[in-house]
């Protein structure tokens, strides 16, 4: 999986209302939570990518980010 592309699509997703932004990450998320691929590189580096992700919208633990969760 390209982690890059991953965060860019999220990062430039064009919907005003968070919902689809929401629904990528719980996804991501279950992925990671299940192993993913197997690498431990490939989970470090998605909860980096999820680190970005919520500095860049400026989400906190407490935020929506974490219901879905």
């Amino acid at each position: 999986m390209y982690l890059n592309l991953l965060y860019k699509s999220i990062k430039n997703d064009p919907e005003v209302s968070s919902e689809r932004r929401m629904a990528m990450v719980k996804r991501f998320v279950q992925v990671l939570v299940s192993g993913g691929t197997g690498a431990t590189e490939f989970v470090v580096g998605g909860l980096y990518l999820l680190g970005e992700v919520c500095r860049s919208f400026k989400l906190s633990t407490e935020s929506s980010v974490m219901r879905w969760i």
